[in-house]
C-alpha cells in the first residue's frame, strides 16, 4: 500500500493537470484581446481619445458635485462637435443617458434641487442638435 502522502501528491498533480487542460480547451470564438478590440474598433481614434481624457470626469445623475461635472461636459462639447455623431458614439463617450427615446438622448446633472441637462436630438440615426437645458 503506498504511503498517504504519495496518494495526496498524486491527486494534487492530477487535479492541477486537469484544471490546466480545462482552461486550455475552453471554447472561444476569439481570444480575449481581440474581443476587447472589436468593441472599440468601431469607434474612431478621436472618440477613444475623448473617452479616455474625460473618463471619470463626467458623471450624470444626482450628485453634490454636479457643477464640476457640468464644467467637464462643457469642456468636452467645446472639443467635440457631437452633431453628426450616432447615438452609439454619444453613449460610448458619455455612458448611458438618463433618458432615451428614438428621437432624443438626455444627460442630466443635478443636485436634487437644480441642475443642467443636455439633450441630443436624433434624426435618421444621427445627432442633429445638442441643446443645454437649465433645470429648476
Amino acid at each position: 500500500m503506498p504511503p498517504r502522502r504519495y496518494i495526496f501528491n498524486t491527486l494534487t498533480v492530477v487535479s492541477v493537470v486537469l484544471m490546466l487542460a480545462t482552461l486550455g480547451c475552453r471554447k472561444t470564438t476569439k481570444d480575449d484581446a481581440s474581443a476587447k478590440n472589436d468593441v472599440s474598433s468601431k469607434y474612431p481614434d478621436s472618440l477613444k481619445t475623448l473617452k479616455n481624457k474625460y473618463a471619470g470626469k463626467i458623471k450624470s445623475g444626482i450628485t453634490s458635485e454636479h457643477p464640476m461635472y457640468v464644467e467637464q461636459m462643457e469642456l468636452l462639447l467645446g472639443e467635440w462637435d457631437a452633431v453628426g455623431s450616432t447615438p452609439d458614439q454619444i453613449k460610448y463617450v458619455l455612458g448611458p443617458p438618463q433618458g432615451e427615446t428614438e428621437s432624443k438622448l438626455l444627460y442630466k446633472f443635478e443636485n436634487g434641487f437644480t441642475g443642467t441637462a443636455w439633450s441630443f436630438e436624433i434624426e435618421n440615426g444621427r445627432i442633429v442638435k445638442v441643446e443645454r437645458i437649465g433645470m429648476e
